[in-house]
């Protein structure tokens, strides 16, 4: 049996592919949430994140646009893979079908999606293909930021799939070996992070 897949079990949670984003942010945050169980108030970014998705997205169920069907709020869930995920949009055209996820915000300065970013919408990608049989190579993330919205799109590659995966082993042993991992080495992370009083570490 896969390694990977041996981890999952009753005493491993089904992860979320927003976990999966905090993981690439920072390792010690499922730490914290599932061997800790802290629970911390949102943030800012957070709050506004929410009252986007609230008023822009979430009332949305189906459009259609010329061959294009869209559908909103898509939850997805695969034991298989011990990981669920919301999908802000699935775009499904002929035979193809594409995932985007919305985010507030800018473009990072390169024009390309985030690291973490990435990772959030290629478990969602995993989870998606998985269940519903279907190849998804497409995906974007559309950056709603006060001053208008951004979509960049990437193109989803094994590479970045065997990645993410390799980042669901790693999470279910933080879990199930209660092992604290070493913190993002990107410290300005650090400074507005909802967790920071919980590394002693690094403040």
């Amino acid at each position: 049996m896969n390694r990977a897949l041996s981890l999952i079990s009753s005493d491993v949670p089904m992860f979320t592919a927003e976990d999966v984003r905090q993981f690439f942010y920072c390792p010690r945050v499922i730490y914290f949430r599932y061997v800790m169980r802290v629970r911390v108030r949102p943030t800012v970014k957070m709050d506004r994140g929410k009252k986007i998705h609230a008023e822009k997205y979430r009332p949305k169920k189906y459009e259609r646009e010329g061959r294009v069907e869209r559908y909103y709020n898509v939850y997805l869930s695969s034991e298989r893979l011990g990981l669920v995920c919301l999908i802000d949009m699935l775009e499904v055209e002929g035979d193809e079908v594409r995932i985007v996820e919305v985010k507030t915000g800018r473009v990072a300065e390169s024009g390309e999606i985030s690291e973490h970013h990435r990772a959030q919408v290629i478990a969602q990608v995993l989870v998606a293909e998985d269940v519903l049989g279907r190849d998804v190579r497409r995906v974007a993330v559309k950056y709603e930021g006060e001053e208008g919205s951004e979509t960049v799109w990437l193109e989803v590659s094994e590479a970045e799939k065997a990645k993410v995966m390799r980042a669901l082993e790693r999470m279910r042993e933080v879990i199930v070996m209660e092992d604290i991992p070493e913190p993002t080495p990107i410290r300005g992370r650090c400074v507005d992070c909802e967790y920071r009083v919980y590394c002693s570490d690094v403040i």
